[in-house]
């Protein structure tokens, strides 16, 4: 009877625990709605927050809300223009680098004796920027005053010159102009590279090496239109001009020489347009399609040259640490019929284009690479095409010294009359004493070969450049 009633009990609380439970039970599944309905709550307002804060930041920075907005570069460094104001500034304008050199200039001609110079050089760069609304303009000014060792002379003709502005005219459609102003003496020239890589914008500034011991004045300006057809897809309509004047050969540091005659002295005057389509394939890819004409006018427009080109483009990011950017096509060629000449040449087909591969190594480290075949103006007028070969590579060895090396080599061909070969190599050494300031140190030689309707610029150039580099840099550009 024990055992029994034992079981008896056991089996009543056991149905009274069951019993017990199942208020509980139900509460619990009452509650899962109500935590889900909590949570998609919460998500709700999160988003409302986030909408609210972009649109805030939309009517703090009214570029933020604008689709493909164009990105200024620096025309000296190829570099994105973000930080545009210094310690130094008045008003709207900012002094954004400084330079103190000291040059060694020694060329080799191959018709006279070697010619030596000392100078020191003052560098500095000035901008003036504007941002309002849909609007946004640059100027970037960079003087250049030389003292000569040798004859006291001080020399104020080192300038250049650089305007860009864009500006929505609504949503969809974007004004943008372009202009570079630019007097390079011999002496202000040489003391930059042939060619300067950029990482951040995947692009290359170069440098007419081939003009070394002349003056010359270049101005270029861009008009364009672009229109957002998508916001994968833009059309772009783009007007050209170019004037371009190559003055008396000189000597170190801009001495004149006399020369009774100089086929590099002359001038000549570019007009064109072109019509081009760009589509975002993804993130990382963009690819393309451009028409382009130009008119080239030679001897005082006594002489005349047409080029129709169409080429493919291509901007692509193949790994984080790799970018590649490519423009090749077909060109028509129409030649001027030179003075004299019984009948005007015939047509001629080529190829022109770009191709730059740009190799990054734990940020510590670039590789550059590239090949250009193009018409424009290399140092000499020649209105032909030219070959241009070059490569670089940078190591940033610690967070003060960094080294560059990096050559250069130049093909100017006249069929059946001349060529004109020209190269360079350089090395450069800086290390940094503190966020600003950097002690600075290269050498460059310069070489060519071969002629141009009978004579050569120069045999050689050596030139040792040492001093020191101020450039304001921002506190978390000064981290990185």
């Amino acid at each position: 009877m024990s055992i029994q009633s034992g079981a008896a009990r056991f089996v009543r609380w056991g149905l009274w625990l069951v019993v017990l439970s199942l208020p509980g039970i139900g509460a619990a599944g009452a509650q899962e709605p109500q935590q889900q309905g909590q949570q998609q709550e919460e998500k709700q307002q999160a988003a409302t927050d986030e909408s609210s804060s972009r649109r805030r930041q939309a009517e703090n920075d009214p570029h933020a809300s604008l689709p493909h907005r164009p990105v200024l570069v620096d025309s000296n460094t190829g570099k994105p223009l973000n930080q545009l104001s210094s310690p130094f500034r008045w008003n709207r304008f900012s002094l954004l680098s400084f330079e103190a050199l000291y040059l060694y200039d020694d060329v080799n001609f191959p018709d006279r004796p070697n010619l030596i110079g000392r100078a020191v050089a003052l560098r500095g760069q000035v901008a003036y920027t504007f941002r309002r609304r849909a609007t946004e303009l640059t100027f970037n000014y960079r003087p250049q005053v030389m003292f000569n060792e040798d004859r006291r002379i001080t020399d104020l003709t080192g300038q250049a010159l650089d305007f860009q502005t864009y500006t929505y005219l609504n949503r969809w459609l974007i004004l943008r102009i372009t202009d570079q102003l630019t007097y390079l003496p011999a002496r202000v020239f040489i003391a930059d590279p042939s060619f300067t890589p950029s990482f951040d914008t995947s692009t290359i500034i170069q440098r007419p090496f081939l003009a070394a011991g002349r003056n010359f004045l270049v101005n270029t300006s861009e008009e364009s239109f672009e229109f957002l057809i998508t916001p994968r897809d833009r059309l772009s309509l783009s007007a050209t001009q170019q004037f371009v004047r190559v003055s008396e050969r000189t000597g170190p540091l801009g001495e004149p020489l006399p020369s009774d005659s100089d086929p590099f002295k002359q001038s000549y005057a570019v007009v064109g347009g072109g019509l081009g389509w760009t589509h975002q394939w993804s993130s990382r890819h963009e690819v393309g399609l451009r028409y382009q004409y130009e008119r080239h006018f030679f001897r005082g427009f006594d002489e005349q040259a047409q080029f129709h080109g169409f080429l493919f483009t291509l901007n692509s990011r193949l790994r984080p640490s790799v970018r590649l950017r490519a423009t090749f096509g077909p060109t028509v060629w129409v030649p001027g019929l030179p003075p004299g000449a019984p009948a005007r040449p015939s047509l001629r087909y080529t190829y022109e284009g770009s191709l730059a591969l740009f190799k990054q190594f734990r940020s510590t480290s670039l590789v550059t690479v590239s090949y250009t075949r193009r018409h424009d103006f290399s140092g000499v007028l020649s209105g032909y095409v030219y070959d241009r070969y070059e490569a670089s590579y940078t190591r940033q060895w610690n967070q003060r010294l960094q080294t560059t090396v990096g050559v250069s080599y130049l093909r100017h061909t006249i069929p059946g009359v001349d060529h004109l070969n020209g190269w360079t190599g350089w090395t450069r050494i800086s290390y940094r004493l503190s966020r600003s300031w950097t002690a600075i140190a290269s050498y460059l030689h310069l070489a060519s070969s071969g002629t141009l309707n009978g004579q050569r610029p120069f045999s050689s150039r050596h030139v040792l450049i040492s001093g020191l580099s101020w450039a304001w840099r921002p506190e978390t550009e000064a981290r990185d």
